[in-house]
């Protein structure tokens, strides 16, 4: 199940729960019946969350890592403070990035985040050309959509090093 469709059955439970007690005597049970449905799809998330980084990381431990012998353009979808810090500082290890940098209009904020498997909607796209002699590994996105790559580099890479063009996505 994805998280949007977490949110969505939260919202939906949320609705009904708002129906079942109308007059202001049941107020509080009512209350009381959504917070716990509240609390109930949290932590169903949290685990859900959780469970995908541990997927991940156990991804990365797997994955051979290899060199770049040419420079790659990758794409990396981030908050837009996330992009001006990865603009100025650089890219930590172990930063994720799409597989290959496509042709054409960037993915929506909402389809960046539902096939990448992002845990916030990305408000920009970093097109990113990795140097050669760069170390990756590539491995299966989990959480996002089936099939979809992605690279991790496996040492920080300095914004000097990487020819970065940012593009604010919808």
């Amino acid at each position: 199940m994805r998280v949007r469709q977490m949110v969505r059955r939260m919202v939906v439970a949320m609705a009904v729960m708002l129906c079942l007690a109308p007059t202001p005597a049941d107020a509080g049970q009512r209350d009381a019946a959504i917070r716990r449905a509240t609390s109930a799809i949290s932590r169903s998330m949290k685990a859900r969350l959780l469970r995908i980084a541990r997927l991940d990381r156990a991804a990365h431990r797997r994955a051979a890592t290899r060199v770049l012998q040419a420079p790659r353009s990758v794409y990396r979808y981030v908050t837009s403070s996330r992009a001006a810090r990865e603009v100025r500082s650089g890219f930590g290890r172990m930063t994720h990035f799409t597989s290959r940098a496509g042709r054409g209009r960037p993915l929506s904020g909402a389809a960046a985040q539902q096939k990448y498997g992002l845990a916030q909607k990305p408000a920009q796209r970093l097109r990113v050309t990795l140097p050669t002699g760069t170390p990756i590994k590539a491995a299966k996105v989990h959480g996002g959509g089936p099939g979809v790559g992605e690279v991790v580099t496996t040492k920080a890479l300095a914004p000097s090093k990487a020819g970065i063009r940012t593009v604010k996505i919808k």
